[in-house]
């Protein structure tokens, strides 16, 4: 499945289940995830690659930096991860 096929399944998903799904584009800052997921009493993340798909290097920057500031960041590969992204944001 293309990144694109991917985002697509996830963001009908995601709204759905009754999640605001925001795309992000960090002018002149590269290595954002690609959606903020809004609901369930937080906000996450989420980082869509198709599987066997890399993580930047930027993005890992990103990702580590969000993480050390207790915002949680979670990459979805495939279907199968869904439910990890739609979890409560555990505080």
């Amino acid at each position: 499945m293309t990144e694109s096929a991917l985002e697509r399944l996830f963001v009908r998903e995601a709204r759905r289940k009754g999640f605001m799904v925001l795309k992000l584009n960090v002018r002149g800052q590269r290595g954002w995830p690609d959606r903020l997921l809004v609901g369930r009493g937080g906000v996450r993340f989420v980082e869509l690659k198709r599987p066997g798909a890399p993580i930047s290097t930027p993005q890992l920057r990103v990702m580590r930096g969000l993480s050390q500031r207790g915002v949680e960041v979670v990459i979805v590969r495939s279907e199968r991860d869904f439910p990890m992204a739609f979890a409560p944001v555990v505080r």
